[in-house]
């Protein structure tokens, strides 16, 4: 009996050990430009635009089968008739989960909380100030070559804050995964 007891642990210990080390953490990264017509901040302009830039980096590590948890980090610069460019910042915390998984594609659902000094509000220009958001997204992930994977999603980050006229940070993803 001791042996049939040993055993199971000991191929249960080697199964959780190794089976789940492939493919734990991954590293992802995207750049993002948007133009939007900018009729806020003016109106009366025929050509007047938004440019807006995001550049992020993620972290992910898989806690379970289809769960990770990670954090990410977006640069964004937003440039117009009355930006001076300056770069705001978006730090958050999200967890993933694999709603579909093949094995070269997967549909995962986010859900999370992120800080920035980036605010979209009302009639006014994108301002600084200190907002927590909710972050929603949903992307794919295609494999392109071992641990290379292309990642395309939407994602939100919609502020928590009471501000009137809020509206939320999209920005749709374009980029590239590496799972190790």
């Amino acid at each position: 009996m001791k042996l049939y007891i040993s055993a199971f642990i000991y191929f249960s210990i080697n199964t959780i050990l190794f089976s789940q080390d492939r493919e734990r953490h991954d590293i992802g990264a995207f750049f993002v430009a948007l133009k939007n017509r900018d009729e806020v901040v003016a109106p009366n302009i025929e050509k007047s635009y938004l440019w807006e830039y995001y550049m992020n980096i993620t972290y992910r590590y898989r806690v379970l089968k289809k769960l990770y948890a990670g954090a990410e980090y977006n640069y964004a610069v937003i440039t117009g008739d009355q930006q001076d460019g300056a770069p705001f910042y978006i730090i958050g915390l999200f967890s993933d989960y694999d709603i579909f998984q093949h094995k070269g594609l997967s549909f995962t659902g986010r859900l999370g909380l992120s800080n920035s000094n980036l605010s979209f509000a009302g009639d006014e220009a994108p301002t600084r100030r200190n907002i927590i958001n909710r972050i929603f997204g949903i992307h794919a992930e295609l494999k392109i070559h071992k641990a290379f994977w292309i990642q395309l999603g939407y994602f939100n980050h919609y502020p928590l804050n009471k501000i009137k006229y809020k509206y939320g940070i999209a920005h749709p993803v374009l980029g590239l995964r590496i799972k190790f």
